[in-house]
């Protein structure tokens, strides 16, 4: 018989490894907590034994379920979509102008960023919310006319017209 440390995580006797605290999870059955891991923890083995993945596979009842889950959700993603097309048409001869104070040379100070078009927008009769505001070249720090996309559905973008004049 070999010399077995406590410490160790691999048995290094003979003895049954029930002996050192650790369990063997035979397949199908509920992992017993031992003194060297938390109340309740399942194992890798455990967790990916055939009593965890059978539960819902191939029964009827759950596929019934999914069927009208997936018929809900694909309803609810249509009347978002065409909610956003509706949307978009009001922002097709849209322009929004925006003043801010600037140098002789045309040049903010300060800079236009999302929640500033977002809020004009909103003063100005068309609701939209900072996040679907994109400004891929980042905030706009000079006077004149600008591209803004708005991103209003996953498949529903729109550009807008900015234009920035200076304070006076």
């Amino acid at each position: 018989m070999r010399a077995s440390w406590p410490c160790s995580r691999t048995p290094t006797s003979t003895e049954p490894a029930s002996q050192h605290g650790y369990h063997i999870v035979a397949e199908g059955r509920e992992p017993r907590p031992n003194r060297r891991s938390r109340q309740g923890e399942v194992g890798l083995r455990a967790e990916f034994s055939g009593a965890y993945r059978q539960s819902h596979h191939g029964d009827g009842r759950h596929i019934a379920k999914f069927e009208a889950q997936r018929h809900e959700l694909e309803a609810k993603a249509n009347h978002d979509l065409g909610a956003a097309q509706e949307r978009a048409l009001k922002f097709e001869n849209f322009k929004l102008t925006l003043t801010a104070k600037a140098g002789s040379e045309g040049k903010l100070f300060g800079s236009i960023g999302t929640a500033d078009i977002a809020e004009a927008a909103v003063k100005a009769g068309q609701p939209i919310s900072r996040s679907e505001v994109r400004m891929p070249t980042g905030p706009i720090r000079v006077t004149g006319e600008h591209q803004v996309q708005l991103h209003l559905h996953t498949d529903v973008d729109v550009t807008l017209a900015v234009t920035i004049v200076a304070e006076e």
